[in-house]
């Protein structure tokens, strides 16, 4: 199972971007067709959880997930029942919503152990450190005459690397600085290495110029490191956090106001959260549901609210789960409000809102505070390898649940397979490293001076 988990990482990050090429058509060298591939992907590992899962009962799977996806399921079926959805836009929303999901309880079925997780975490460096020059090439590209010949603007918002979005690329690298600082923490990372981390994993998302990467970053530390330390340490951590956030904006800012210097509507960042006419183009543009054009972030959320208010069953259930969504399988699978929702669909929740409504995007936050609440469990729990890894992934649910509020993370292939993995593998050792404690005190309090313990019987912790 190690070598199919190694290979979906390569993937969802790489295959996908060979597959469709660059915005200049560029990098195509695999066939169109492979870009299913995290699709067969994803039914392959639902195949191995039902048949290794139910050897196992699921015994590391907490009963708050059932419930959680249990009822997220429900939810689905409500709204596909209640606006009578087709069955292409269903099959269309199935693929886009569940073909991650199966992943997230693999590591439930299969125990992962410290160096199975190392040699992920391996593939996952060597991938981010292949963004940076996809990332700086990108750049510079987009401000060539060739660029701007095709109709690009100059900006950042082509500099993606291989991940195919300037916002999912920022997403995940600053994921990796969080896991990398987590790992510092714990000493698993000397100081030169995660410093170079830190500075050549954020390049990108200066030049790119993300400014959501103003709030996820600091946020994403200092959740971390603080997760990360320990008791009577977490003042001198939480300063560093805000040392390394000074560090990236005194970066960040200049460089961000030199490539927007000369530009048409280019503004400064001060500029821009200081005046409040260019932070509400940014936040809300005053436009109206089916009106064309750009629409601002809380626009891409408030319209959806407003429209399915109308109705109190699509309300809490939404329009149904692909009905609001476009298909790139053909038009007969995408959903009957397609073209009237598209210019809304820039973030994450306004989709999830518009077809799973009210009740879908709570139990989708519940989800993400179970996944924190586990990751700080297995940080403490642990001390080794995993439990970096937890400390660190606490710092990324933190970071994904703030993406969904400005970025498609939902959308792609890269965001929602890592994710939904690597957040199975969190809950699941957090089951297994606390059944190994009660195990261990059941030991000691058995054999007090220190007689064998053959009679404890451990979790597994590694399978071949």
């Amino acid at each position: 199972m190690q070598r199919l988990t190694l290979f979906m990482i390569v993937v969802v990050t790489m295959v996908g971007f060979f597959a469709k090429g660059d915005f200049w058509g560029r990098f195509r060298f695999l066939p169109g067709s492979f870009q299913y591939i995290p699709e067969l992907l994803g039914a392959a590992a639902a195949a191995y959880v039902v048949f290794a899962g139910t050897r196992s009962r699921f015994q590391f799977v907490r009963p708050v997930y059932w419930l959680i996806f249990g009822l997220l399921l429900v939810d689905a079926i409500c709204g596909v029942l209640v606006n009578s959805v087709g069955s292409g836009p269903v099959f269309a929303g199935v693929r886009n919503y569940l073909r991650a999901i199966p992943w997230f309880f693999v590591p439930a079925a299969f125990a992962y152990d410290n160096p199975k997780l190392l040699d992920q975490l391996r593939l996952m460096l060597w991938i981010c450190v292949l963004q940076v020059p996809f990332a700086i090439e990108q750049r510079i590209k987009t401000g060539s005459s060739n660029a701007s010949s095709v109709g690009a603007m100059v900006t950042g918002d082509l500099t993606s690397g291989t991940l195919q979005d300037s916002g999912i690329l920022s997403t995940v690298l600053i994921s990796a600085v969080c896991v990398a600082a987590a790992f510092y923490i714990r000493k698993l990372l000397a100081p030169r290495q995660f410093l170079f981390m830190f500075i050549l994993f954020l390049l990108p998302t200066t030049i790119n110029e993300t400014k959501g990467t103003l709030l996820m970053l600091p946020i994403g530390l200092v959740i971390t490191l603080l997760c990360a330390s320990k008791v009577g340490t977490r003042l001198k951590y939480f300063l560093l956090a805000i040392s390394l956030t000074g560090m990236f904006l005194a970066a960040f800012v200049p460089i961000y106001d030199a490539m927007n210097e000369g530009r048409r509507y280019g503004v400064s960042i001060g500029d821009f959260f200081s005046d409040s006419k260019n932070w509400e183009r940014y936040v809300t543009t005053g436009k109206e549901l089916g009106a064309e054009g750009q629409v601002g972030r809380l626009d891409a959320l408030m319209i959806p609210v407003h429209f399915l208010a109308k109705k109190p069953t699509t309300f809490v259930f939404g329009l149904g789960m692909g009905n609001a969504s476009h298909s790139s399988i053909s038009p007969q699978f995408s959903g009957e409000y397609h073209e009237l929702f598209k210019p809304l669909f820039i973030i994450a929740i306004s989709r999830i809102f518009s077809e799973l409504g009210l009740f879908g995007c709570l139990l989708l936050y519940i989800l993400y505070w179970q996944l924190f609440v586990d990751s700080k469990a297995l940080a403490r729990s642990d001390s080794g390898a995993a439990g970096a890894f937890g400390a660190g992934w606490a710092g990324v649910v933190a970071i994904m649940a703030m993406a969904t509020l400005y970025t498609t993370v939902d959308a792609f292939v890269s965001t929602s397979f890592l994710f939904w993995y690597f957040s199975g593998f969190v809950a699941a050792q957090r089951v297994r490293s606390g059944a190994a404690l009660r195990a261990e005190m059941l030991s000691r309090r058995n054999f007090p001076n220190g007689e064998p313990r053959s009679t404890v019987r451990l979790p597994t912790m590694g399978t071949s």
